[in-house]
């Protein structure tokens, strides 16, 4: 599998979407993306596997922890 090589640390899940955190900081989510909450920056669609979240604006960023809701996603990076 394709992530045998990642270990994820956190883990939270929505209504219809989940996100997880692997140890070196970094973001997945997949699931139902009807409102863009998987911050991927598409709206629509769905993704059946876990998906690194990697916007130019946040690629460098290393993830501590991640609230995932009904239609909303939160995260927060080690900078704050």
């Amino acid at each position: 599998m394709f992530l045998s090589n990642k270990k994820f640390i956190a883990v939270s899940c929505g209504y219809y979407h989940t996100g997880a955190i692997t140890d070196t900081g970094k973001l997945y989510s997949w699931g139902l993306n009807d409102n863009g909450q998987l911050g991927l920056g598409n709206i629509g669609g769905e993704e059946n596997v876990p998906t690194l979240v990697n916007h130019q604006t946040i690629s460098d960023k290393k993830f501590i922890a991640l609230s995932f809701g009904y239609m909303h996603t939160a995260a927060v990076t080690e900078s704050g």
